[in-house]
């Protein structure tokens, strides 16, 4: 009990808690340099996330809401992103931000809202590997964040796209490396291909 007081005392601190009958309420999604469960609880919902810092730019991200009045209609709208429905659960969903900010506007009966605010941020550059051999050049793809990998691993994927084949590693001769351009990509969790910098 002490717990979540102590939750809601920090959305409290975060966003002002409304004495007023408001129809329209904004809630800040709590940041965090550290991955970890997060259970808030609103006057219409408890909400469990995970801390904003996972919620990057074209991953998938799970969020599970539990309505306090499950009688209730809700309807839910995204903002800067994409909102995808659990087959068989109407409460869970996974987003999908395209900007640096992503909102989701919970609308109940009709009228009242709630408005959850994410951050979210790009995901960190991969860096490009070369090993130079007498005739050839070998090229790959490497991610450093070991956290990251592990929570995103369907959504941390990198590739080198030459023309329609995507190939994870790549060897060229050395004449082919000095000229050529390299067309590094990543596939997310609905394999989806994004052009990426690379360090």
């Amino acid at each position: 009990m002490s717990r979540i007081l102590l939750i809601i005392s920090t959305i409290c601190l975060l966003i002002g808690c409304e004495t007023s009958s408001s129809s329209h309420k904004g809630i800040d999604i709590p940041h965090s340099t550290k991955y970890k469960t997060t259970v808030i609880e609103t006057e219409r919902f408890r909400i469990h996330s995970y801390t904003n810092d996972t919620i990057y730019q074209n991953c998938g991200y799970e969020l599970v809401m539990e309505p306090h009045d499950s009688s209730a209609n809700y309807t839910f709208e995204p903002s800067n992103g994409r909102l995808l429905r659990h087959s068989s659960d109407p409460y869970r969903f996974v987003v999908q931000p395209s900007a640096e900010s992503f909102e989701l506007t919970i609308i109940e009966n009709g009228k009242d809202s709630t408005i959850l605010k994410f951050v979210s941020p790009k995901l960190p550059s991969p860096k490009l590997a070369v090993e130079k051999f007498s005739d050839s050049v070998s090229l790959t793809l490497t991610f450093s964040d070991e956290r990251l990998k592990q929570l995103l691993p369907k959504d941390i994927r990198y590739a080198f796209r030459l023309e329609d084949e995507l190939s994870k590693e790549m060897t060229v001769s050395m004449d082919a490396f000095d000229t050529m351009t390299v067309k590094p990509v990543r596939l997310n969790y609905r394999n989806e291909i994004y052009d990426i910098e690379v360090e």
